[in-house]
């Protein structure tokens, strides 16, 4: 890349909060990309009633000091990366859009990678590093990486970094739905999600297409702090048939303490199947904080369904209003070393049904304590084959250890 800087206020910018600098903008990236460079916004508010567009364009910094960009079309995202393009690099800048609640018309992404027409044709969009934005407003999600086909189009996008954002008032935090590879999420701040904070999609119930899986993705320490105002709370959801993920680190909290709706769940970490025709593979989930979750139906630490090949070790779980770690028909999985703490009803569940019972589990060394209450479980498993419950520590408990009567070729030794 170049070191020239072009400077959105020579193209025509004026930065009053009242211009619509669309145009300007625009310009300023097309003379960009001829050779490469840095797109600069001084201090100001750009207005926006469209959608920036970097359109196939390569080797290309957009920063800013004390610059907003501010969409007031509901209906828009506010900048787009698409159609092939490489080694962009969004930095420093502040995103605001129109949105203020879930109720609010329209739909959009403060920054997103990808496009949800055919315009991708495609392509693959890489080497794309978001970092130290500041993203409020938007319905659909602050950051959003989109790669679902379009008829026989079948974009992707790898090599993505999103990383030290601070995102808050959206739907969503973060979106990843399909065709991610190489992605990492790493040391974002997302607050007041309506919904959820930060998503891995391989395939939406409603997505009449096929599930095309996201894999090798990062996602670590970030904090997601009071998700669900409207809708199911999820402080970090995957689902469909990803691969390799990996959630280490993070520090979810206050999850679902403001649902306005009944009868939804609040998950802190969520990883299921849902409507793809194969499982989700090889997640480890890590060394998280979860802490502080309600719900106006059932509250769950963790809640992992129908994946396989799962590590769920050294995470920190407390004041959840029912459970700690809740597994469902799952395989050759891992639970070792966590701490789980003041938990409604059962510290951790493995559960399957009949005809599909869990798979080889182990549960090892993990410490369950409930301060205060009878009736409470600290171990639970029925419909599972192969499981082994050693050496945990479950104190306070009306129940340490209870294995159901549909449980079989199991072992449980030095319990306490």
């Amino acid at each position: 890349m170049t070191d020239l800087i072009f400077n959105v206020q020579t193209y025509g910018a004026v930065g009053d909060g009242i211009t619509d600098d669309k145009t300007a903008i625009d310009s300023t990236i097309t003379a960009a990309n001829v050779s490469g460079g840095v797109v600069f916004f001084p201090p100001g508010i750009y207005k926006i009633t469209d959608i920036i567009n970097l359109n196939n364009i390569h080797n290309v910094v957009v920063t800013g000091s004390l610059a907003t960009i501010n969409q007031v079309t509901a209906t828009k995202h506010a900048l787009r990366i698409y159609n092939g393009s490489a080694d962009v690099t969004i930095s420093g800048l502040r995103v605001t859009g129109p949105h203020t609640s879930q109720a609010a018309v329209g739909d959009g992404s403060g920054i997103i990678v990808g496009n949800y027409s055919s315009g991708d044709s495609g392509t693959t969009k890489q080497n794309i590093l978001i970092e130290k934005c500041y993203v409020q407003g938007f319905k659909h999600a602050g950051i959003m990486i989109y790669g679902a086909q379009s008829g026989a189009n079948n974009p992707t996008n790898k090599n993505i970094i999103i990383r030290n954002n601070s995102i808050k008032d959206c739907q969503n935090g973060v979106f990843v739905y399909k065709n991610g590879t190489n992605i990492i999420i790493d040391g974002n701040t997302i607050e007041d999600a309506w919904y959820d904070g930060i998503i891995i999609d391989a395939k939406s119930v409603s997505d009449g297409e096929v599930a095309k899986p996201n894999q090798n993705i990062n996602i670590t320490n970030n904090t997601v702090r009071g998700t669900g105002t409207y809708g199911q709370a999820v402080g970090i959801l995957a689902k469909g048939e990803n691969k390799s993920v990996a959630i280490t680190g993070n520090t979810i909290l206050d999850t679902g303490l403001v649902q306005t709706e009944a009868s939804v769940n609040s998950y802190g970490i969520n990883i299921q199947q849902e409507a793809s025709a194969n499982p989700g593979l090889d997640y480890t989930v890590t060394g998280n904080t979860i802490t502080n979750m309600e719900a106006n139906s059932i509250a769950f630490g963790i809640y992992i369904a129908e994946c396989y090949n799962i590590t769920v070790t050294g995470n920190s779980i407390s004041n959840i209003q029912h459970y700690g770690i809740y597994t469902y028909k799952i395989k050759n999985a891992t639970l070792a070393g966590n701490t789980i703490l003041r938990c409604g009803s059962v510290s951790i569940v493995a559960q399957g049904i009949s005809g599909t019972p869990s798979l080889n589990l182990t549960i090892i060394a993990n410490t369950c304590m409930k301060d205060t209450g009878a009736g409470i479980t600290g171990i639970s498993t029925d419909w599972a084959s192969g499981v082994a419950v050693t050496g945990n520590a479950c104190t306070d408990m009306s129940t340490k250890v209870s294995i159901g009567a549909n449980t079989v070729n199991y072992s449980s030794t030095a319990n306490v």
